[in-house]
């Protein structure tokens, strides 16, 4: 999901007359157990930063392959903990300062979108009536005003793409969702 949700951004930004040399794809990871998750509202997590480059957008095996070097180097060298630190520490400051500190060692924007996928949503039922359809709705950030969200639910897949309206047009939205349920489902567009 990773590799095709950044290969269709890839090709709306060349659209756009700009070819980024590698993407930055921050992906939040959980720190409740599996399926363990009680509460309806909140987090407990951190984010891991991933990079395709130009190369390994071209060839989804060697993506792939990048991918899982990545996170395996990611829990060795325990940076998802690191970053948990770092989240913490942010967390309370005014988003400017926020988006300030954090663009700086980059000289831009820290990534390309922004990819959840935060596992199966465990709720059967609110307020006593039973829940047939969940999926998790977060606010789209202004930086980089796109995101691909996956949910699971009583064994169905939902996949969001979400917006900021003002950079990323419709029209433009729509044609990333068709693309990328193309590059999901072997649909053509």
């Amino acid at each position: 999901m990773i590799y095709g949700a950044t290969n269709v951004l890839d090709r709306a930004l060349r659209r756009r007359g700009f070819a980024p040399t590698h993407h930055m794809i921050p992906v939040p990871l959980s720190f409740d157990p599996k399926g363990e998750c009680g509460r309806l509202f909140g987090n407990h997590l951190t984010m891991m930063m991933f990079s395709l480059t130009r190369e390994d957008l071209a060839d989804e095996r060697r993506a792939i392959a990048s991918l899982a070097e990545q996170q395996r180097a990611i829990v060795r060298d325990k940076l998802d903990l690191a970053m948990s630190a770092a989240l913490d520490l942010v967390r309370v400051l005014p988003p400017r300062l926020y988006h300030g500190l954090a663009t700086l060692p980059f000289g831009g924007e820290f990534s390309s979108l922004i990819f959840s996928n935060p596992g199966q949503i465990a709720i059967e039922d609110f307020a006593g009536v039973p829940v047939v359809d969940a999926y998790a709705v977060p606010s789209v950030v202004p930086w980089p005003g796109i995101e691909v969200i996956v949910n699971r639910h009583r064994g169905a897949l939902s996949v969001l793409l979400g917006y900021f309206d003002g950079l990323v047009p419709e029209t433009e939205a729509r044609r990333m969702l068709a693309e990328l349920r193309a590059a999901l489902f072997g649909e053509d567009i």
